[in-house]
């Protein structure tokens, strides 16, 4: 039965095994997270512990995405104001050497965990985050003349983020792959069929 306080101390102890849940994922795979495998990982005494402050693996899974989400928001913030897409690409892509073990370990988890109704997996307020991102500095460069003016920013903002979205699950099958080359041909391909043209 999971314990309905917020002390630190209980805070501290779901860290913990969230922490040790994307360690895990991102290393062996879904199938390695079992309680047991989290208890010795997280290096608690009995996976009774996992029990008391979660309210079964649902409840695990859900709140390392939600970890992984925060880190993910707080690696854009420290990245600061991105003015083009090229900047904004380019960070995208960085993400996936900067949260590998993230990255991963929340691929890995869409593909495999079987996520119940009420939890939804990404929200809409998710979605308009990283699109409305994206979608500002298209505005912003049809502003200043060096994005056409006839595109729809939220179009353009779609596409660029699913063509980054999808580099993780690329990542999984080929993980030797070039990145910063990946990161050049998508620039290359935004930026002229973006390009405001005299």
């Amino acid at each position: 039965m999971q314990v309905n306080d917020a002390s630190p101390a209980r805070l501290s102890r779901r860290r913990q095994v969230v922490d040790a849940y994307i360690r895990l994922v991102a290393a062996e795979g879904y199938d390695a997270a079992t309680f047991a495998r989290l208890a010795a990982e997280a290096g608690l005494s009995s996976t009774r512990l996992i029990s008391y402050h979660f309210d079964g693996k649902d409840d695990v899974v859900g709140a390392a995405v939600g970890e992984i989400y925060e880190r993910i928001g707080a690696y854009f913030s420290d990245a600061g104001p991105l003015h083009d897409l090229a900047g904004y690409i380019r960070s995208a892509i960085g993400l996936n050497v900067a949260l590998a073990a993230e990255v991963r370990a929340l691929t890995t988890t869409f593909i495999r965990h079987r996520f119940p109704a009420e939890q939804p997996v990404y929200s809409g307020a998710q979605e308009d985050g990283a699109i409305g991102r994206v979608a500002d500095i298209v505005r912003e460069g049809q502003r200043v003349g060096t994005v056409r003016a006839d595109l729809d920013p939220l179009v353009v903002a779609t596409t660029v983020q699913r063509s980054v979205d999808a580099l993780p699950f690329t990542l999984q099958s080929d993980p030797e792959l070039d990145l910063d080359h990946w990161a050049e041909q998508l620039i290359s391909l935004f930026e002229d069929g973006t390009r405001h043209r005299e």
